[in-house]
């Protein structure tokens, strides 16, 4: 086992576990400010070393990324879903599907697809009204997780996968996503009798079993459906010429899909949250979208008209980033403050921690757009900000899941006045991801000239 003497000790296992599943915000802020910006959390038969500060982000990411590879339990256990999908994958075969895939988030692809996801919203925001005509409300959460995978498979499969496939792909993928937590705690016991695997199993069947059909589909079609599957088919590398086997197709696709629908749901959900609790920033909202838009479609150079929506944006990513931590496991041995990180060692940037650390961030639970004027992002610390991880493996669909966050929020503010059943703060729960711990209950109300 690695050796990290010298950094302090933690919370043990057990009271470590009840204090995530209780309290997870206050797991993750509270070891900070007993133990300082670095420590370690003993877990089972390993130490995972914490960093809270954004020079450790800068550190891990970006200084020494070369020695920061994705190993450890939490890693392996995503191998088990995501097989040699990007973001698992390391070294030259990381680098050859990176340079495969990027072409395709380049700004020209993202614009050819703005009409598709404009699209998608829509029809996913009509859905909206209905169910809450017919029931009287409507939970945002869920409603913006059919939001995001309408998207992510929209924008994978082109118009190949039918309502009621979408449906049925998506339950399979909630299975899977609502399992990747509790079978990387429970690793080590023999699968047979992991609770809940047998489900978890056949759902990933399922998942490939449809994936492999639309694969053939796209092999065999000749009608140039323009869905990412159907690109995969084609797309080469520019270096050596050569293409994406099926077998990575699966797995590329499995990859996207996966980080695409949980992060943004979530991160979409928890935006319209921080919208709803600040009346103020609302009007704001309204105001900027009414003067830039008034009633019409936005497009995609729109947003460089709408500066208020993204820093709205970008401030419901700080104060609740999809994803609270980030690891990685040393190559060889390193340094991070003074303290010896010996190889092998498991390190966790804890997101969370540094998008809330008060010595970078005034009265940081406060929800405050302004902290993304360009004036104070130009003077702010790097890896402050760190929702999509940094360096050269940052999230290469960020702009992706930028654009179908203020697309959302653009149409959906242009349509509906919004308001929550109840006013009382919703606290959140760490399962894969940080997501509301209840339903955001909601009343939708067409606005004048959409009724």
């Amino acid at each position: 086992m690695a050796s990290v003497a010298g950094l302090p000790p933690a919370a043990p296992l057990a009271r470590s576990l009840a204090q995530l599943a209780r309290d997870p915000l206050a797991f993750l802020t509270e070891g900070r400010e007993r133990y300082g910006d670095i420590y370690r959390l003993g877990l089972g038969g390993m130490h995972v070393v914490l960093l809270h500060h954004p020079r450790h982000a800068h550190h891990v990411f970006r200084e020494h990324y070369k020695n920061y590879g994705k190993g450890g339990a939490l890693w392996e256990a995503l191998r088990d879903y995501l097989g040699n999908g990007l973001l698992v994958t390391e070294g030259d075969l990381w680098l050859r599907q990176r340079r495969l895939l990027q072409p395709l988030f380049k700004r020209t692809n993202i614009d050819m697809r703005m009409s598709s996801m404009y699209e998608i919203v829509t029809r996913v925001l009509d859905s909206w009204g209905e169910e809450c005509a017919q029931t009287g409300s409507l939970d945002l959460v869920s409603a913006c997780a059919r939001l995001s995978m309408g998207v992510s498979t929209g924008s994978m499969f082109g118009s190949a996968l039918t309502h009621e496939d979408t449906h049925a792909l998506m339950e399979e993928v909630r299975v899977v996503v609502d399992s990747m937590v509790w079978n990387m705690l429970t690793r080590r016991i023999p699968q047979r009798l992991r609770p809940g695997y047998a489900r978890y199993r056949k759902a990933m069947d399922h998942i490939h079993s449809a994936l492999d059909g639309l694969i053939d589909h796209y092999q065999r079609s000749e009608d140039g459906d323009d869905g990412l599957l159907a690109m995969f088919s084609y797309i080469e590398d520019s270096a050596t010429g050569a293409r994406m086997s099926r077998e990575l197709m699966r797995d590329e696709t499995l990859d996207l899909l996966l980080g695409a629908y949980e992060t943004t749901a979530q991160a979409l959900a928890w935006t319209f949250y921080c919208i709803l609790q600040h009346a103020e920033v609302e009007r704001r909202l309204r105001a900027e979208i009414g003067a830039v838009l008034g009633a019409r479609r936005p497009e995609l150079e729109d947003l460089k008209q709408l500066p208020y929506v993204v820093r709205v944006i970008r401030e419901a990513l700080r104060v609740y980033p999809p994803g609270a931590w980030i690891t990685r496991t040393t190559r060889e041995d390193d340094e991070i403050d003074g303290h010896h990180i010996a190889a092998g060692t498991t390190v966790a940037v804890v997101t969370y921690a540094i998008h809330h650390h008060p010595a970078i961030w005034e009265q940081p639970e406060r929800f405050e757009p302004e902290r993304f004027l360009p004036e104070a992002d130009a003077a702010r610390e790097r890896c402050a900000w760190i929702p999509f991880g940094s360096g050269p493996r940052v999230c290469m669909g960020m702009d992706f899941a930028m654009l179908e966050l203020a697309l959302a929020v653009i149409l959906a503010l242009q349509r509906y006045d919004i308001q929550r059943v109840t006013s009382g703060p919703i606290a959140p729960r760490l399962r894969t991801t940080l997501t509301p711990a209840e339903p955001l209950e909601v009343r939708l109300h067409l606005r004048p000239g959409d009724a």
